[in-house]
């Protein structure tokens, strides 16, 4: 008996769903747009719609800061392992001469002073 009135409580509820699927919803072959209806958002960088409202000032300079800035003025911290890659460009220790495990000063050598001898020459020149 149960089994019976589960069955047509679900035949209804697939009725009462089928009649409002087809009250409500409505399928088609192919798109029509409707040019008269108003837009829900307006596109930002879209040429047809930039004079549709007036901009606030202080929203586009957030926008401009946006695209223009890099990310060391947006953020305080990096936030990808390919941003800690200079970003803190000021050494960590000062660096002293007299330590040779900090402090490897170019060595010269003969091609070397060659060419800086050459780079001095031209620009006397």
């Amino acid at each position: 008996m149960q089994r019976i009135l589960a069955q047509e409580r679900n035949d209804i509820l697939l009725k009462v769903r089928c009649d409002s699927e087809t009250k409500y919803w409505r399928v088609y072959d192919q798109f029509i747009p409707k040019y008269k209806t108003p837009l829900l958002a307006s596109k930002v960088f879209s040429k047809h719609e930039a004079g549709a409202f007036d901009a606030d000032p202080k929203m586009l300079a957030k926008v401009k800061l946006a695209i223009e800035a890099p990310p060391k003025m947006k953020i305080p911290w990096p936030e990808t392992v390919s941003q800690c890659y200079g970003w803190f460009i000021e050494p960590l220790t000062d660096r002293d001469k007299r330590d040779p495990f900090m402090y490897f000063p170019r060595g010269s050598t003969e091609v070397s002073r060659l060419g800086g001898r050459v780079i001095a020459e031209k620009k006397r020149k």
